[in-house]
């Protein structure tokens, strides 16, 4: 998987960043990171710092994610994502950067691969069936941030 082959797959749809908004950049990135005392997937980095203004993302993922272009409005910002995980109580190793109808998809940073991506969950800060919140079941759980952004496209 790769933004390119989004973008190809895609070619119609705009990038996920409007175009007025400057990217965010890696100095942003890692004071949020030092605040949530843990780091981002090198691919959602580079989403944020390059792709997002190149590369689009499916219609149901772009209310509620994170950006981290200072130009996001307060409610768009990855820092209120976060923000708003922490205060429901979602678990410090669960990295939030999706707000979607109650529920957070996060990187789980106990899984992490080699190549410093995570597998990708959706947590419910509710969820009273599993002590950590993950949710199960289909559409709940991707292997990494590239095949999260692919099956935003999924509902067209």
């Amino acid at each position: 998987m790769s933004f390119e082959r989004i973008r190809n797959r895609f070619p119609e749809w705009s990038p996920a960043c409007p175009s007025e908004w400057r990217p965010a950049t890696r100095e942003q990135l890692d004071g949020l990171q030092e605040e949530c005392g843990a780091l981002f997937p090198p691919s959602f980095v580079e989403f944020q710092t390059v792709e997002a203004k190149r590369t689009p993302m499916g219609d149901r993922a772009w209310d509620g994610f994170g950006f981290s272009s200072p130009d996001a409005a307060p409610h768009q910002r990855l820092s209120e994502v976060v923000r708003t995980a922490r205060s429901y109580g979602v678990k410090p190793f669960l990295l939030p950067f999706h707000y979607e109808e109650g529920t957070f998809w996060c990187f789980d940073t106990r899984r992490s691969r080699p190549d410093g991506e995570y597998p990708v969950v959706r947590c419910d800060h509710m969820e009273s069936r599993h002590p950590d919140g993950i949710i199960d079941g289909n559409h709940a759980r991707y292997v990494d941030f590239m095949s999260w952004l692919e099956a935003t496209f999924d509902d067209l």
